[in-house]
């Protein structure tokens, strides 16, 4: 075993693409740099203890130990759990695909012309992710690697599923993409479903389709293609390319702002009847107001992100009623009263949209999440699962 852990990675990576056994998986997770990588990379909104070298050897200590694993905090469990899902990534994932998707589509897609769209089943995906892991000679690491995909699907399922379509390109059609003579040069982007960005021409694409069909029909839920003039739907979000501008468009459309509004109570947005929030009327009208402007944060990278600001700033119009509204049944007042109880304390529609757009808490997933834990607090299970699965996407979008 070779003192430093990426170089090591590296030739079990080889193996693995070879086919090859590997072994000793386990004893990476007694390197130190290995824990600083994840650590530094991969858990930044995690609160980390003060003294990180103590708290990578307690990790160190504990790993993989049943009784001591199911006792450890949330913190350390989550700690453990990214460890093992980068080690897993690095060795099983040929295409390293951006964390920020759409910075990917801006930058390799500008060309693309066809898209073909493709979703494997699950159940072939978990058959494969089971069948792959004996091409690992490590019966602990084998264990860990099962426990932590069984939490993630648990948790993170949205996640669980983008890291098996991951490894299952990379090991099953990455090699046959390759080895076609239908297309010279392809890029892929994963979300729900798998696209894959072609510069070629309808002839081609149709050639591709069906072959694609042939080989993977049986793994597959869906497959079809379009021309990239038709959007995709990524992480909520509209893409295609403007061929008259020569760019890739990103716009958000009026239906994942009408599920934002429903997710959050301001009442109906398509009919344009903003409504008071019942529930917080008990709090403070400071608190009422960082509510929303914890829950405006989501809109802070998409300002930045889209091509269509206008229904953003009607978004934030619409919450900035209903805050007046809920002002309004507190305090058992007029909309107009309501409105200058906010001026008193610096809160108007302008100053709104421009905090959220350039100050406030700094945009980040830790500041999504703590949107999603006040949802949670309120909605229960009245929350649309689309939409959290939009704003945990959207989380990510900065680490690009």
């Amino acid at each position: 075993m070779t003192s430093n852990p990426f170089k090591q990675i590296v030739v079990m990576h080889e193996r693995i693409k070879a086919k090859k056994y590997i072994k000793h998986c386990y004893k990476l997770f007694y390197q130190d740099a290995l824990w600083l990588q994840v650590l530094n990379e991969r858990v930044q909104d995690i609160d980390k203890p003060s003294d990180l070298n103590q708290n990578i050897d307690h990790l160190k200590q504990l790993f993989l130990r049943e009784a001591n694993f199911v006792s450890l905090n949330k913190q350390k469990r989550d700690m453990v759990k990214e460890a093992v899902i980068y080690l897993i990534e690095q060795l099983f994932i040929t295409s390293r695909l951006s964390s920020n998707p759409f910075t990917q589509l801006r930058r390799d897609w500008i060309n693309v012309s066809w898209v073909i769209i493709f979703k494997p089943k699950l159940n072939r995906l978990e058959t494969y992710a089971e069948n792959i892991k004996y091409l690992i000679d490590d019966i602990r690491f084998r264990q860990v690697m099962t426990r932590v995909l069984y939490q993630l699907k648990v948790e993170e399922f949205d996640r669980y599923l983008h890291l098996l379509q991951a490894i299952y390109l990379s090991n099953y059609i990455l090699p046959k993409l390759k080895a076609s003579s239908f297309i010279e040069s392809f890029s892929l982007c994963i979300d729900q479903f798998t696209y894959l960005g072609l510069i070629t021409t309808k002839v081609k694409v149709i050639n591709l389709y069906q072959y694609l069909r042939n080989i993977t029909g049986y793994h597959m839920n869906a497959i079809d293609f379009q021309h990239f003039s038709v959007p995709i739907q990524l992480h909520g979000l509209e893409v295609k390319r403007d061929q008259k501008n020569n760019k890739i468009c990103i716009e958000i459309p009026q239906h994942l702002l009408i599920k934002l509004t429903q997710m959050f109570q301001y009442g109906h947005f398509h009919q344009g009847k903003a409504r008071a929030r019942g529930y917080l009327i008990h709090r403070s009208i400071s608190e009422i107001i960082n509510v929303y402007q914890r829950e405006l944060l989501v809109t802070v990278p998409l300002y930045d992100l889209v091509d269509n600001c206008k229904p953003l700033n009607r978004f934030l119009h619409f919450a900035y009623q209903s805050l007046l509204r809920t002002i309004a049944v507190k305090k058992n007042c007029s909309i107009k009263k309501a409105a200058s109880i906010l001026e008193e304390k610096n809160v108007t529609m302008k100053q709104m949209t421009h905090v959220y757009k350039s100050a406030g808490e700094p945009y980040t997933s830790k500041g999504v999440r703590t949107v999603l834990r006040e949802v949670s607090r309120y909605h229960r299970n009245d929350v649309d699962p689309t939409i959290l699965h939009h704003l945990k996407k959207i989380s990510m979008l900065q680490k690009g």
